[in-house]
């Protein structure tokens, strides 16, 4: 009962098209929260954090949560900016695994560009040149963002029909997704 749209479309159109359906369905005065089906999320009151950091800077357009791991991978160093106890990570580019939008913004840049090859890193450069927002990560929020179960873990592997086949789902996967090449290819 908490799931107020379903929609299953009538061939696939890719996740930014989802996104914006989803995005033209909220009410105008409606913060957009998005979270990647690979996403699990360990903090209990995780709205509540990020409404907390949205109320006390509200020069806070997007707000993104980080995997633990990912600051290191990238080797980013962001900023912390702390006021009342608390704080976020200022930065100019957030990954849109788990996202919070706050409703103003959609009106200097509308919805995410289906165009680009990587729209929540082009939201984020839309909001921090375009608009009177910045972007950041949360801190308050942990994630889990598993990419990869070997089929030794695998809740499914009793049903699974793949592993007949001396593939995994992982295999299947990479051979299908082509992101990595049209964005090499269309820049």
């Amino acid at each position: 009962d908490r799931i107020k749209c379903k929609k299953r479309f009538d061939l696939n159109r890719g996740v930014v098209y989802a996104i914006n359906y989803a995005l033209s369905k909220r009410k105008k005065d409606q913060y957009f929260i998005h979270i990647d089906c690979d996403v699990y999320i360990k903090t209990k009151d995780w709205i509540t954090q990020f409404m907390k950091v949205m109320n006390t800077f509200p020069e806070i357009g997007l707000l993104g949560v980080a995997r633990d791991t990912l600051f290191q991978e990238k080797n980013i160093s962001p900023k912390i900016v702390t006021k009342d106890g608390i704080s976020y990570y200022q930065y100019h580019s957030v990954i849109g695994s788990c996202i919070c939008l706050r409703p103003e913004l959609f009106d200097y840049i509308g919805y995410f560009n289906e165009e680009t090859c990587w729209a929540d890193v082009d939201t984020s450069l839309r909001i921090n040149r375009f608009t009177p927002y910045k972007t950041g990560f949360i801190q308050s929020i942990e994630i889990e963002q598993t990419q990869y179960v070997r089929c030794e873990q695998c809740m499914l592997k009793k049903q699974c029909t793949v592993l007949k086949k001396s593939m995994t789902c992982l295999d299947i996967h990479k051979s299908r997704h082509k992101h990595g090449e049209f964005a090499k290819k269309f820049r």
